[in-house]
Order: C-alpha cells, then structure tokens, then sequence
C-alpha cells in the first residue's frame, strides 16, 4: 500500500482490511456469511447430493470506501456508490 499511495496510485482490496490500510474501497464477503454456506453445501454432498448438481451461491459482498482516500486523489464518487457503501471511512 506505501507505494500505491507514495506513487498516488488507487487501489482496491479484496480484504476487509484493505480499505483501513489505505485502499479505496474493499469489496469483501461476510466471513461468517460465506462459512454457513459452505456449511450447507458441504452437507449436502456429504448426504450424497452429486456436486455438480448443487446450484452455487455466493454470499453478500460488503463494500466499505475509504473516502480520505478518494479525496486525497481528487477523485469524485457517484452518489449512487456512496448511498451503496456498507461503510464510509472519513
């Protein structure tokens, strides 16, 4: 992240973390969320339910912007991503 922000580079994460440390934005699925439901998936081919027949699903994602970032690098956010954050960092 030094770098990105040494070099005024934006960044995204693919970590909750990531937006703390200095990223733009993290877009990152709920842990807990995305352990149910391998949980449930995991059930169901251990009851003997063909994998390949399992329809996939994919927990919420939770987007959280860091907006000291965002001006900082002059950048202008729509309205419609901010109203769409989970979290803003000021």
């Amino acid at each position: 992240m030094t770098f990105a922000n040494d070099h005024r580079l934006p960044v995204g994460g693919g970590m909750d973390f990531t937006a703390d440390a200095g990223a733009l934005f993290s877009f990152v699925p709920g842990n807990r969320e995305q352990g149910r439901l391998a949980a449930v998936l995991a059930d169901k081919v251990f009851k003997g339910i063909p994998a390949g027949t399992i329809p996939v699903v994919t927990p919420e994602a939770r987007l959280r912007l860091n907006y000291k970032v965002i001006q900082g690098l002059g950048l202008v956010v729509p309205e419609g991503l901010l109203s769409r954050a989970d979290e803003i960092i000021r």
